[in-house]
């Protein structure tokens, strides 16, 4: 395949059966060569369409032409400045687009290949020569990632929610979903709204979501949490007081229900409220007038009331903490929030929607995550719900260095309980093991190779293809080989490629 025959193709969009894939040579072998050994690899049976790039501009104008779900560069023997420099340019202009290094065995060691991975530039390598089998299976988890990505611009986010703190409600799992269709049927209602779930489900956000598509939205959305005062505030916050009603009243103050006049007022962890009060809640709700305290007259307020709780009320009643009849007046509609271990994959979906929103936030660009951060995020069972995911993405994004979030980056807080953190699966408790093994071998036979694989009983050959699988870089040169050989910064990597090959996963 020569040059122009590759242009003159790449000019033409995919066919709808093709993924793209840019293409850039930096040393050594030309793009022609280079093309004609990756144009026909197929991904679970489709074709990819190569689209050769000279410059950085090339590859901003056939990003935007192609839509490419990786791109690829070809550095050749060694990995030098200039090179190097160019893959940051790319890194930095298309912050968005995973690029993937095509690098010869010699460079696949070298200390310039780390620091471009640990620095996130480079989101992963091929050692050549190109395996059809194992560039397919990269191409096809990068592709995964992708799609992810685009599930997150795309999803089921309604407008406007927010908490405050321009926190979305987001989703398109079957629980969430009932959840989106229960909000807009109750919207438009004007009756009580029980919402139960537990801590850090996101109440106050279906609350609010109500409220905006209801007929009160122009009026405010007052909330309160009942757990968060003492018993002997909540009642003045609740409903005002006049002047002098008590020591320290020097004036008046209007409460919560009378501000809430014309919009909605969320009564947050209802279960706690105080059996004192519960009753002067109850004739609000039946009459919907108020008496602030120390006053004489009652004032009539219209407004929504939606209530939350993380507690079984019915529970509460039987042990005498909670008014039934007060029950009966807030359960007229419930919605139930599920907790983000019952989410599937919106948990991943709701960890990438966060990395970038907190990320922006914070001016901290993270790209987004690798294959094994994600499996480790979903194994999780996140007893805090989303709030602690959003705490654990937050956290992420400060601490890990680079622009790639990867499993080690992932610090999970036990948060009491059994059964309640993650489970490793099978294949990853056997693969940190595997790593756990070689580098002990490595270590207590001074890095010899030979010594060491001898000890593990495998073959040297083995050894080599296991020491690149988990970028394993001995601390002194190996006399294994009868060589001397100069060994880079080692590259962290998460999951391992089933070919067993040099792929190298770095996440």
């Amino acid at each position: 395949m020569n040059r122009a025959n590759v242009r003159q193709g790449s000019d033409r969009p995919p066919a709808c059966n093709q993924i793209s894939v840019l293409l850039m040579q930096l040393e050594g072998r030309t793009s022609e060569t280079l093309s004609a050994s990756v144009d026909d690899v197929g991904l679970a049976g489709l074709p990819l369409h190569v689209v050769p790039c000279d410059t950085v501009e090339e590859f901003g104008r056939a990003m935007e032409r192609h839509r490419p779900v990786a791109g690829l560069l070809y550095f050749g023997r060694q990995i030098t400045e200039a090179a190097m420099e160019i893959t940051a340019r790319l890194s930095e202009t298309l912050p968005r687009l995973r690029l993937i290094a095509l690098v010869e065995p010699d460079a696949a060691q070298s200390e310039a290949l780390g620091s471009l991975i640990n620095d996130g530039f480079i989101f992963d390598f091929h050692t050549l020569p190109i395996d059809r089998e194992r560039l397919a299976f990269l191409l096809g988890h990068v592709g995964g990632l992708v799609a992810l990505e685009k599930r997150v611009d795309r999803s089921n986010v309604f407008p406007h929610l927010t908490d405050g703190k321009g926190m979305h409600l987001v989703g398109s799992s079957p629980p969430i979903r009932e959840v989106f269709a229960a909000i807009r049927k109750f919207a438009a209602v004007d009756a009580p709204v029980l919402i139960t779930g537990e801590t850090g489900t996101g109440k106050e956000l279906a609350a609010q979501a109500i409220h905006d598509r209801s007929s009160f939205n122009n009026g405010p959305f007052i909330s309160i949490n009942c757990a968060g005062l003492p018993t002997g505030i909540i009642e003045s916050e609740l409903f005002g007081y006049e002047r002098g009603a008590f020591t320290g009243a020097l004036k008046q103050k209007i409460g919560r229900i009378e501000a809430a006049g014309g919009g909605t007022l969320f009564l947050d962890e209802i279960g706690d409220l105080p059996l004192t009060v519960q009753g002067h809640l109850l004739r609000f709700l039946q009459h919907k007038t108020i008496e602030r305290l120390g006053a004489t007259k009652s004032i009539r307020v219209d407004c929504r009331v939606i209530a939350a709780t993380n507690v079984n009320l019915e529970d509460s009643i039987s042990a005498g903490r909670f008014r039934e009849d007060l029950f009966y007046r807030l359960n007229v509609l419930t919605i139930h929030m599920p907790p983000l271990r019952e989410r599937g994959d919106d948990i991943e979906l709701l960890a990438t929607y966060f990395l970038r929103k907190i990320s922006t936030e914070l001016k901290m660009p993270k790209v987004g995550f690798h294959d094994a951060a994600l499996r480790k995020i979903q194994r999780y069972r996140w007893p805090g719900n989303v709030r602690e995911l959003i705490s654990t993405i937050r956290r992420v994004v400060v601490m890990a260095d680079g622009r790639w979030i990867k499993a080690q980056h992932l610090d999970f807080r036990d948060a009491g309980g059994s059964g309640r953190t993650m489970i490793p699966d099978l294949a990853t408790a056997r693969q940190e093991l595997e790593e756990k093994l070689m580098r002990e071998a490595l270590r207590v036979n001074a890095s010899n190779i030979k010594r060491a694989a001898e000890e593990l009983g495998i073959s040297r050959v083995t050894f080599y293809r296991m020491m690149e699988k988990y970028s394993i870089v001995p601390s002194a040169p190996s006399g294994g080989d009868g060589r001397s050989r100069r060994m880079g910064r080692p590259v962290r990597r998460d999951s391992a490629d089933p070919a067993g090959q040099s792929t190298a996963s770095a996440s």
